[in-house]
């Protein structure tokens, strides 16, 4: 297809789119935390590793009981302790989450968000040395921590109570870390036992609950014997969950009511949250795409997904053609967003699958003025034509050389349907 912001003419064509552990034991008993790929060879220092944590026979104190827990607790500040119970959780080390840093980090979060999502701004996490905190304002029965099931409700991240148990597994198995809660008088120091089960290798959670004569306010957790790739993802944990103030999420761009709302990304590449929760990237394409509406077709492909896992192509394609669907069919301020967000690809003569998506649905930007089309590509446009409708060839061949004089941008793979434009 051609376009001639000069002359107003019609042409019609088709557009082919390019849619494109080494166990480090401290003379106190303490184990730092640490990457447990760093020893793998080749392994990098990711956000997101690859390599799942793997370890037969989690890392242990030499004595974990409830008085080791009174000494761990006590050298993270605690004082007046008295032990009211101890429970063997049916959760053990040898349950099949192996979570990165960001996973883990990401459901430590989720419960402070749940809790405060109106004050998230309230949630701090701080770090200190190898030990990191992260307070709230709102009071958290700690009892819930080692029960499964959930009272959330519908707007709420977690939906089966398995996130935090999954997360403290992984934290604990692979790196001997200290991990304890506190809110109000209640604290709870969670660990593995010493011992397996007996005839087997499985080494259960313990929970070690004491009431403590002073009072934490609101609701606490500690981690002592961070890795610096932990102590990161958690700083940056709440990235995970949509919120006014998300450091990931700019200014609003545009809304169908707020069931679908655009926002600008901070970053070069863009972001997918569906129900509050970031679910994937949109790779090369800077817009925050927020779905709040419930849509059956999404939810059964993740109703398995209990770790929540950015959304794989297959799932992003779907997520895709709702916004294209529901969102920016027949609306053409709303495809210029999407086009105009793209130009990083098709000034490389590149296309992006959200296009390729948004051109599925009737013939997108036939309701676009020479207006529109001049400020958003200059007026040095000239897409490939195949297919057999097509202007004389002297026409078309002297269209080109004007525009190749000019310097025009040649965009192959804008869009992938035939469509019309009236100028």
């Amino acid at each position: 297809m051609v376009y001639n912001t000069s002359t107003a003419h019609r042409i019609e064509g088709h557009i082919q789119c390019i849619a494109g552990h080494a166990d480090m034991r401290r003379k106190d008993g303490y184990h730092g935390l640490r990457d447990c790929n760093a020893q793998k060879k080749g392994a990098q220092d990711s956000p997101r590793s690859t390599v799942p944590c793997t370890r037969e026979t989690p890392i242990l104190e030499e004595s974990m009981n409830v008085e080791n827990s009174l000494q761990r607790l006590s050298e993270l500040g605690f004082r007046g302790m008295s032990h009211t119970k101890s429970v063997t959780s049916s959760v053990t080390t040898a349950w099949g989450v192996n979570w990165d840093a960001e996973l883990v980090a990401r459901d430590l979060m989720q419960n402070f968000f749940d809790a405060d999502r109106h004050r998230v701004s309230e949630i701090n996490v701080e770090l200190d040395r190898d030990t990191i905190r992260v307070s709230s304002p709102t009071p958290y029965n700690l009892e819930r921590l080692y029960f499964l099931g959930s009272e959330k409700g519908p707007d709420d991240v977690g939906k089966y109570g398995e996130g935090f148990k999954a997360a403290a597994t992984c934290v604990l198995r692979e790196h001997g870390s200290v991990m304890a809660a506190a809110s109000e008088n209640q604290v709870v120091r969670i660990r593995i036992d010493s011992k397996p089960v007996e005839g087997t290798n499985l080494y259960p959670l313990v929970y070690d609950f004491f009431t403590s004569k002073s009072r934490s306010s609101g609701n606490v957790l500690f981690i002592r014997g961070a890795s610096q790739k932990l102590a990161r993802a958690m700083e940056h944990g709440l990235d995970h969950f949509f919120f006014v103030g998300n450091r990931l999420i700019g200014n609003e761009i545009a809304s169908h009511g707020r069931d679908f709302v655009v926002y600008q990304s901070t970053t070069p590449d863009g972001h997918i949250f569906y129900r509050n929760l970031k679910r994937g990237g949109i790779p090369s394409l800077p817009l925050v795409l927020v779905l709040n509406k419930e849509y059956a077709a999404i939810e059964k492909k993740i109703a398995s997904d209990r770790d929540r896992n950015a959304f794989g192509e297959e799932l992003r394609k779907l997520f895709y053609s709702v916004w294209a669907r529901s969102f920016f069919k027949g609306w053409k301020s709303r495809e210029r967003i999407a086009v105009e967000a793209a130009r990083n690809c098709w000034e490389r003569g590149a296309g992006h699958p959200l296009l390729a998506e948004i051109a599925s649905y009737g013939r997108p930007m036939s309701g676009w003025d020479t207006e529109a089309v001049r400020d958003v590509f200059g007026g040095q446009v000239f897409c490939s034509l195949t297919g057999k409708r097509r202007r004389p060839a002297t026409s078309l061949s002297g269209y080109r050389e004007r525009l190749a004089e000019a310097g025009a941008e040649r965009l192959a793979g804008l869009f992938r349907k035939v469509w019309s434009i009236v100028r």
